[in-house]
């Protein structure tokens, strides 16, 4: 009770100062723009949906059952292309997915459904009430389990889905051995790359430190948008010693802009929030020894440590920013307010 009553004053004196609340960390954090909504919001928002296939003429489309809302007197737009034409005369199965914006719109073709794919949306249809209403554990639970289906829409559904988790629940769910990490075709889709890398970090798979290290490296090359996930996904696979990796990455990139390695120190924020103990103490750690040597580096710390509500660098933070002079009120902005909640905290901060 003590420490959930220290938790909300600690949020309660950060917004007080103008400082928002502990930052819930999304796969898309990693994103250089926000996602656009996926099918599992639209089948959400809308109030009718229904399932279609061509007429026997192949002039138009039929709804052969409705999933929310009446399926009578239904008119659909009948503008398939010819690549949609021929999978479904192949298919006799497989139905055109269709809903609309609220409930008189217009009608969007959503998606081609194979069985399993209807079978899938159609438990998503079910549980509408509850994730409206109950929040997304069991929402991103269903997506996972989806990671290794054959169906690369499917797949791709999945990892779109669970782009929008908050890293912590991401580790708690009970994620399968992802089989289609390194060979499957959706590589290829940039969109697609933070929460695959977030996933390979979270798969276990040893064999995968080669390539998350690599690929950190080059993002720091390249300046990636989601090199944060890199250095997350790698912290996550080993550990203390993946927090003393992305340290010498932050050591050694000082010619590059501090926005860059801010990524990284977000990566460092993540773990500790999320870490185990001995993560926590590496991370630590090198956080002190970050600041004594870079202390340009303090507005950063403050910006990413202060958005979970961890005050712990405040201290360093002070002392840093006797030693650097910053150019702009975002980072004395940024700085200040950090020291100034933890000082409100009880916490020493010189």
């Amino acid at each position: 009770m003590r420490r959930l009553k220290n938790s909300l004053r600690n949020i309660g004196l950060a917004l007080a100062l103008g400082v928002a609340a502990p930052q819930v960390i999304h796969a898309c954090a990693f994103h250089s723009y926000v996602p656009d909504p996926t099918l599992v919001d639209f089948l959400l928002a809308s109030e009718h949906v229904v399932l279609a296939r061509p007429t026997a003429n192949g002039q138009g489309v039929r709804v052969v059952s409705g999933l929310v809302g009446p399926s009578q007197a239904v008119a659909l737009p009948a503008d398939l292309d010819n690549e949609t034409k021929a999978f479904l005369a192949r298919s006799q199965r497989a139905k055109l997915l269709y809903a609309r914006d609220g409930a008189y719109g217009p009608w969007t073709q959503l998606a081609v459904l194979d069985p399993a794919y209807e079978k899938l949306v159609k438990r998503v249809i079910a549980q509408r009430e509850t994730w409206l209403y109950e929040g997304d554990q069991g929402r991103f639970q269903l997506f996972a389990k989806h990671l290794n289906s054959n169906n690369p829409d499917i797949r791709r559904l999945a990892l779109l889905e669970l782009d929008r988790a908050d890293y912590g629940l991401l580790r708690n769910l009970r994620l399968p051995r992802m089989t289609f990490l390194q060979t499957d075709k959706l590589s290829s889709d940039e969109d697609l790359e933070p929460i695959r890398v977030l996933m390979t970090g979270l798969s276990g798979d040893a064999s995968y430190a080669g390539r998350l290290q690599e690929g950190l490296a080059k993002g720091i090359t390249r300046d990636l948008p989601y090199l944060g996930a890199y250095a997350t996904a790698l912290i996550e696979l080993k550990g203390a010693q993946g927090v003393d990796m992305v340290a010498r990455h932050l050591t050694d990139a000082k010619q590059h802009p501090v926005a860059l390695r801010e990524r990284m120190i977000e990566a460092l924020a993540i773990h500790g929030q999320t870490g185990d103990k001995r993560v926590k103490r590496a991370i630590e750690a090198q956080v002190m020894a970050l600041l004594q040597t870079d202390p340009d580096l303090a507005p950063a710390v403050a910006r990413q440590f202060g958005a979970r509500a961890d005050w712990r660098y405040a201290k360093d933070v002070n002392r840093a920013m006797q030693v650097f002079r910053p150019t702009t009120i975002a980072d004395v902005f940024a700085a200040n307010q950090y020291i100034g909640i933890a000082q409100k905290s009880g916490l020493a901060v010189d």
